[in-house]
């Protein structure tokens, strides 16, 4: 749709208005890639990198939340102690 849209070097209003949503999001999203800087000279991650971060990330939480799960129940003990 997006592509129709474009090629034509005057759309017509009826379809302008017919797909003026999907026109309207699609320039945002657009704006917002280009504000992050993705585009010509950056391309998104691909879906294999994003999961392999995702592992690494999310182990590194586990190892993190083996020791605030004790830390956090000596805090609980010490505040019921006083």
């Amino acid at each position: 749709m997006w592509k129709q849209f474009r090629k034509t070097e005057h759309p017509s209003i009826a379809f302008y208005e017919a797909n003026h949503t999907d026109i309207i999001f699609h320039e945002a999203i657009k704006k917002y890639f280009d504000e992050q800087g993705f585009g010509k000279k950056k391309k998104l991650p691909a879906m294999l990198e994003l999961k392999t971060e995702y592992t690494k990330l999310n182990a590194e939480k586990r190892k993190l939340y083996s020791i605030y799960k004790p830390t956090r129940e000596e805090m609980i003990a010490l505040q019921t102690a006083r």
